[in-house]
């Protein structure tokens, strides 16, 4: 484990954060939420139907942790039920939403764990293991909403080495093609999100194939002006661009390329132009590189609601477990 990781663990265990996870179905989860419960990294809540419950842990011979609470979604809790229910319908109905598809969204387990979320009943939730991810961000965005100021949910992955270097990269995981105001927002979210999950300061870079004006294309022009509202909404923030990634990445040829740049060099936070070049360059890193990538991690949500790959591993989801519990705590 690396020492990011580590990190991540102990901080997670001190937030003493609970987190609810609706595919309890799914052996991978219910292992999670063992090593989970049984290091004390945070509480844990499972959505289950009692009976599948009941034979998925029979058939592996699987004896839950004892602090691990479960919500049967066959007896869900009356209250708590009424009151996202309540949520639901308030939020949608000016889409059309009815009552009646209001209580049964919130009984299937993806919604109500959004719902527990929502109404403040749990501080974050955990999914994607079996959910889409188009799933898992219809159930938060409709339940659980954009937080103030947001307008885009972009995933980031934390990008670790054994030699102690954490980057973050986004947007890797939901939205193709931002504009630049929402390139803008995107930024502000990872650097917040690497500032409470490594506390050190981020310096962000907007990369592009370009550096400073060295050619002149839409997509070029499209960073730029991201750029300039980052700088604009968050002057406190070190950030440049647009940035080539050896230009952000290495202070010889940061100081060559861009040698008026504070960022240049020695960035942290490395904001993509669009979803194809994130995705494929966390996936480089992570299988060239050596770098373990820990997320997605969604961002942009008033509550975290954090989705999985579906090939998730039990530590990729007890790694995200964690940083879903550091994401739900103020500061």
């Amino acid at each position: 484990m690396n020492a990011f990781i580590s990190n991540l663990h102990s901080r997670a265990a001190l937030s003493n954060a609970s987190v609810v996870f609706p595919e309890s179905d799914d052996i991978r989860v219910l292992n999670a939420a063992n090593v989970l419960a049984a290091n004390g990294l945070c509480q844990v809540y499972l959505v289950a139907n009692s009976i599948s419950h009941e034979a998925v842990c029979v058939a592996h011979d699987l004896a839950m942790h004892e602090s691990i609470r479960i919500h049967y979604v066959d007896q869900p809790d009356a209250t708590q039920l009424a009151s996202m229910v309540y949520h639901l319908y308030n939020r949608r109905k000016s889409k059309g939403m009815t009552q009646v598809q209001a209580t049964e969204l919130c009984r299937e387990p993806l919604w109500y764990a959004a719902g527990l979320v929502a109404i403040g009943a749990v501080d974050a939730c955990v999914a994607g293991a079996v959910n889409t991810t188009g799933d898992v961000l219809r159930a938060g965005l409709q339940m659980i909403g954009l937080a103030d100021g947001s307008n885009v949910v972009s995933g980031s992955f934390m990008m670790s080495w054994k030699d102690g270097r954490v980057f973050a990269y986004a947007d890797c995981a939901v939205f193709p093609y931002p504009n630049a105001d929402q390139l803008a927002t995107i930024a502000a979210d990872t650097a917040s999100m690497y500032l409470k999950l490594t506390g050190n300061d981020p310096k962000v870079a907007f990369l592009s194939f370009a550096t400073g004006s060295s050619a002149k294309h839409e997509s070029v022009e499209l960073v730029t002006d991201a750029v300039q509202l980052f700088q604009a909404a968050h002057p406190d923030i070190d950030a440049d661009g647009p940035l080539q990634f050896d230009a952000a990445l290495l202070p010889e040829i940061g100081q060559r390329k861009a040698p008026r740049s504070s960022v240049a060099g020695h960035a942290n936070v490395f904001v993509f132009p669009n979803l194809d070049a994130g995705n494929i360059s966390y996936k480089i890193t992570e299988r060239l590189g050596g770098a373990v990538a820990t997320g997605p991690i969604i961002q942009g949500l008033r509550r975290p609601m954090n989705d999985l790959s579906r090939g998730a591993s039990i530590s990729d989801i007890v790694d995200t477990a964690c940083i879903a519990a550091l994401m739900s705590q103020s500061g």
